[in-house]
């Protein structure tokens, strides 16, 4: 059986407003699932209509949960705030490869 590894960034960007999505953006709840990591995703994203959900539902091998972070509509993300999680993303998945 493959392990997989799941992250994600949901962001729907409205390149109109006029502030940044800032990472408490991410980190707090609002319609969506605060920030969330490991093992918690699959609770938290339990018989919610978001990707990841229908992905782990229908996923027939090891799952890997890594970060899973989702905004409100808004303006472009920071960069410095965007890498952040990008940057926990990939050290996760390089916490998970073989040596």
């Amino acid at each position: 059986m493959a392990r997989i590894a799941i992250a994600g960034l949901q962001h729907e960007t409205n390149t109109f407003a006029s502030s940044q999505t800032k990472l408490t953006h991410f980190v707090r709840q609002g319609a969506w699932p605060a920030m969330t990591r490991g093992n918690d995703i699959f609770e938290v994203s339990k018989e919610l209509n978001i990707p990841i959900s229908g992905f782990i539902v229908n996923c027939h091998h090891k799952i890997e949960p890594i970060i899973w972070a989702m905004a409100e509509p808004g303006g472009y993300a920071s960069e410095d705030d965007f890498e952040a999680i990008f940057s926990e993303l990939v050290e996760g998945i390089v916490l998970l490869s073989p040596d």
